[in-house]
């Protein structure tokens, strides 16, 4: 993000595009454990990524922009592991941030998710914030 560049809030009244079932199964991504972002109070997913556990792994992943579908890869190498307290994925000019803002577990279950902001930032529009639930897990 440029220097003095802040992302614009997150709008409630604004609705993101989200993940459909048939937009994961299309991406075919590939590992053995994975996480997903998604908004406060909703069920479907803006992005959703996979890797393997071993440290070596590059985790992929897919998030709607707009009408479209997006693979994503991971900034670095570093397997799941590197996943579960936040990542930063790439796609062209495009970044997707993810960072966790509370070790506090959100429910209960295998895999609770934990609070978390996704970053989104690009030169074709402003910073974008959005707060919501970051679930890693099986």
């Amino acid at each position: 993000m440029p220097e003095g560049t802040e992302p614009a809030p997150a709008s409630e009244a604004r609705a993101r595009p989200a993940l459909l079932p048939k937009d994961i199964e299309a991406a075919n991504l590939q590992g053995e454990l994975g996480c997903s972002f998604a908004e406060y109070e909703t069920d479907a997913p803006l992005l959703v990524t996979m890797a393997d556990v071993r440290d070596g792994a590059t985790a992929d992943g897919v998030m709607k922009l707009g009408p479209s579908t997006l693979r994503l890869s991971a900034a670095e190498p570093g397997g799941f592991n590197a996943m579960v307290d936040g990542e930063r994925f790439i796609s062209g000019d495009l970044t997707a941030t993810v960072a966790v803002t509370s070790d506090e577990l959100v429910g209960s279950g295998e895999s609770p998710p934990r609070r978390a902001t996704l970053t989104l930032e690009s030169a074709a529009f402003a910073p974008q914030r959005i707060e919501g639930l970051w679930t890693c897990g099986p």
